[in-house]
């Protein structure tokens, strides 16, 4: 690029690239797998535990594929004294101003139908 040479950059930037979650529209096509949930009620929840928050996953793709990543979002409800009112995040729920998150794998992985990976 315009002379310069980046190569020594090449290393840091994919430890950047794997390490950080990238927010952006996911298409729901690409999904390949049923959705995992992790409820958490943010009235009862000691902080503390939201600071450094590992969740388990897990996927069983419903078709032969190679895996690149790990896509997140978030659902939340609003519940009132009268109703409740539910928001998606998700690639198939209708647009929002919040995106969803892409963890991308070190390594792809291949994965078949029957084959749960975490």
């Amino acid at each position: 690029f315009k002379g310069i040479d980046f190569t020594p950059l090449h290393e840091r930037g994919k430890k950047e690239a794997f390490t950080s979650a990238s927010l952006e529209y996911i298409n729901p096509s690409s999904l390949v797998g049923d959705v995992g949930t992790l409820e958490i009620d943010f009235a009862k929840v000691d902080p503390e535990v939201l600071r450094d928050l590992q969740i388990k996953w897990q996927v069983n793709p419903t078709h032969a594929t190679v895996a690149h990543g790990v896509a997140a979002w978030f659902d939340f409800a609003f519940e009132g004294s009268e109703e409740i009112v539910q928001v998606s995040t998700g690639p198939k729920a209708l647009a929002t101003h919040w995106f969803q998150l892409r963890f991308m794998l070190q390594e792809p992985i291949g994965l078949n139908p029957g084959q749960a990976a975490e």
